[in-house]
């Protein structure tokens, strides 16, 4: 057994010391027994298959960091730095991510079911075979509606080109992956009426889903856009 030092990486205060055969164990300890894990440097630190559910993550420094397989049920990963964090297969159930940076961090078969999304930073990020039902989605670039139309059932295989498209768009550009959705028709069609359904009271959806939406859900008034809104959208595209 050693002996181990959670403390704040910005201010140096420890948050407890805590003995565990490593340093994994000592984390999943701490987060069993309500030590807030805030702004804790966690960089360098193998946490692979580690428990950490209901964990307080915010503004963790946590790049690169391998979580593969970790149980992360309703943790608060709130602006926290995952990028290049390895999360495929993790579980992140219920888990907030608002506003975390999350750029080409692998999320490949990971459980996002329930998840906030909405302000994360998802450029790059690798999301393939994600679940994703319930999760209020950020909307901003291609990673989510990419991987949404990838699992969506397409038996004309008039989807292909398009998800390939979005797969490898690479204009950062907050919502610029919607000009790959002009002009094709029933391709067009076909994948703006598989997103629709995605698109969630609360998210930040750009006014073109949320008027597909409006008029495919009756009676949801509060998903009804601003029609010049969505005009003035269409004509940036």
């Amino acid at each position: 057994m050693a002996i181990f030092v959670i403390q704040d990486h910005r201010t140096g205060r420890e948050r407890a010391v805590i003995e565990a055969p490593c340093q994994t164990r000592a984390l999943e300890w701490a987060v069993r027994r309500g030590v807030s894990l805030q702004g804790v440097d966690l960089t360098g630190i193998d946490l692979q298959g580690a428990f950490l559910a209901g964990a307080d993550l915010r503004g963790a420094g946590l790049q690169g960091v391998d979580l593969a397989g970790g149980y992360l049920r309703r943790a608060d990963l709130r602006a926290a730095d995952l990028r290049t964090t390895r999360l495929a297969h993790s579980f992140l159930g219920s888990a907030d991510l608002r506003r975390a940076d999350l750029r080409d961090a692998d999320l490949s078969r990971a459980d996002l079911r329930d998840t906030l999304l909405t302000g994360a930073d998802l450029r790059g990020t690798v999301l393939t075979c994600a679940r994703l039902e319930g999760t209020f989605c950020d909307w901003r670039w291609a990673a989510i509606p990419a991987e949404l139309l990838r699992q969506e059932p397409d038996p004309k295989g008039i989807g292909s080109g398009l998800v390939v498209a979005l797969a490898f768009h690479d204009d950062t550009r907050p919502w610029s992956w919607l000009k790959q959705l002009v002009g094709q028709g029933s391709t067009t069609e076909w994948a703006l009426t598989a997103l629709a359904a995605w698109v969630r009271d609360g998210d930040n959806a750009p006014e073109l889903l949320r008027s597909l939406t409006a008029d495919a859900i009756p009676n949801r008034a509060d998903l009804r856009p601003d029609p010049r809104a969505a005009a003035s959208l269409i004509r940036r595209l």
